[in-house]
């Protein structure tokens, strides 16, 4: 399977999992790197459509100051990189505020298994 493929496939699964839902409460927060790519700006442009309240991150330090800081009410959907996600989501997938993580990385395999013992990582 190709990457293009896998990327793609991967913004299909973003996508289905906003699309139908009232997201007034909810807060999109996306953790990157690389998050200036053609790939990502794409897909972070879909999924302004979805939800207004969108913040994004490249560094997992105030990332993490944003989610402790958000009101208990709203819910946090975080979408990560595989590797600043397994650094954050050992600190924050405990926390009230966070309703679902999504990896975006393409070496799903790996991550698939250290995200096993998290309940809030989806892989719908």
């Amino acid at each position: 399977m190709s990457d293009t493929h896998n990327s793609f496939s991967q913004e299909e699964t973003l996508l289905s999992a906003f699309k139908d839902n009232n997201f007034d409460i909810y807060s999109l927060v996306w953790l990157d790197n690389r998050i200036d790519t053609d790939e990502y700006i794409h897909a972070q442009e879909s999924l302004k459509f979805f939800i207004d309240h969108f913040q994004i991150f490249n560094e997992s330090g105030p990332c993490e100051e944003y989610i402790r800081s958000t009101a208990v009410d709203l819910r946090v959907i975080l979408i990560a990189n595989g590797n600043l996600g397994e650094q954050l989501i050992l600190r924050i997938h405990q926390l009230r505020q966070i309703s679902a993580i999504y990896i975006y990385c393409m070496n799903i395999e790996y991550h698939q298994n250290w995200t096993k013992q998290y309940k809030k990582v989806r892989n719908d």
